[in-house]
């Protein structure tokens, strides 16, 4: 699930006069003989590949493209992908190795949304948050509405969320708040963000400049349609850096209710992600959405 090249759809053969014999590509004969398995074809369009397409093969769609279906087709892609293996991959027009959002992707129930690994990067932040789940196995299940056979998929995604979540985030404080490379006299403030199906919203804290233990009060309250799917994610900015001092993304159903402290890390390009050695202080609730509902109700 952490991307990975496609696979190729032909084999170089050794009887062909003008190639050189396997050994001398350093072919591994067990490999190769399991391309079959994974056959990238062509995507024409949805009622083809139900039809044709078989159990060995899959899509392999550029993220212009995936993106595009993903949002008009959503219900339809999700269908297939209950069938048969989908993914994605970066456009070779990203030349700075930068990185698309997959959660999307995800949620169209695409089995690989292959990200450039070498890039920290918000959206490989995400990447990292949705895969740290299953203990960090590099494996999650999808959500049972993407599982369902065709057409069940299409009517479980055509009917809306099955159950909606109620998330509200209390920002309390920070320790060493950007204390490696703010200048005394710089500002920032709080970013909490929700991003998966359904939902992307986020919130901003008031602007500080106590560094070393910084004090809110700021709440924040988030509307959850598909819980399975969304990634919370907490960020600290200065006012005048545009890189994040620190971040932090952690999946909405492993995020524990109570008191917490949120590790932040900072993301340098090309380079190994740093430990910001600070931290967020909040307080996190999680409602069902007819929970609050009623209690508002009854007021």
């Amino acid at each position: 699930p952490r991307g990975g090249g496609a696979v190729g759809d032909t084999a170089v053969s050794s009887s062909s006069p003008s190639s050189s014999s396997k050994d001398d590509f350093g072919v591994c004969q067990a490999l190769s003989d399991m391309v079959v398995y994974a056959r990238t074809v062509p995507f024409v369009s949805f009622e083809q590949s139900r039809a044709a397409l078989r159990v060995w093969e899959m899509h392999s769609f550029v993220e212009q493209k995936a993106m595009k279906l993903a949002k008009k087709s959503r219900a339809a892609l999700a269908e297939l992908s209950a069938q048969f293996l989908v993914r994605s991959y970066p456009a070779g027009t990203r030349f700075d190795s930068s990185n698309y959002n997959p959660t999307p992707l995800w949620a169209a129930g695409l089995h690989m949304a292959s990200l450039n690994l070498q890039t920290p990067c918000r959206n490989l932040q995400l990447h990292h948050a949705m895969f740290a789940q299953n203990g960090s196995s590099g494996y999650v299940l999808k959500p049972p509405a993407l599982l369902k056979p065709a057409p069940a998929a299409t009517a479980a995604l055509s009917a809306g969320p099955v159950s909606d979540h109620f998330l509200t985030v209390y920002l309390m404080g920070g320790m060493h708040i950007g204390a490696k490379s703010m200048k005394r006299h710089d500002s920032f403030y709080v970013t909490v963000e929700v991003q998966g199906a359904g939902c992307e919203a986020r919130h901003t804290s008031a602007s500080l400049k106590e560094h070393m233990n910084p004090v809110w009060s700021d709440v924040f309250e988030f509307i959850i349609p598909e819980a399975d799917l969304a990634i919370v994610r907490f960020s600290v900015n200065s006012d005048k850096e545009q890189a994040a001092l620190g971040s932090h993304a952690v999946p909405f159903r492993a995020l524990r209710s109570g008191y917490r402290h949120v590790p932040l890390e900072v993301l340098h390009k090309f380079q190994e992600v740093e430990d910001a050695q600070s931290s967020l202080f909040v307080h996190v609730t999680k409602r069902s959405l007819t929970d609050v509902m009623r209690a508002m109700s009854l007021e």
